[in-house]
């Protein structure tokens, strides 16, 4: 088997200048994204084993995807 067929932890962190709820943060075309690269197989639980969102106050926005196979 190779890496990417591996059930993957995904934690996406969203540094933002202003937080904002939590389930407003929308991954799943980060996830969807990761699947049309090739990154992942598929977006199935057989292939994601769980995702982490977590959110930080920063000036500096961007959007951190972590991935552990």
């Amino acid at each position: 088997m190779s890496r990417k067929h591996k059930p993957a932890k995904l934690k996406i962190t969203s540094y933002r200048n202003r937080l904002i709820d939590i389930d407003n943060i929308c991954v799943k075309f980060i996830i969807d994204g990761l699947v049309e690269a090739g990154v992942l197989v598929d977006d199935s639980p057989e292939f994601v084993e769980s995702v982490e969102i977590l959110q930080v106050k920063s000036q500096d926005e961007k959007t951190l995807v972590e991935i552990k196979f």
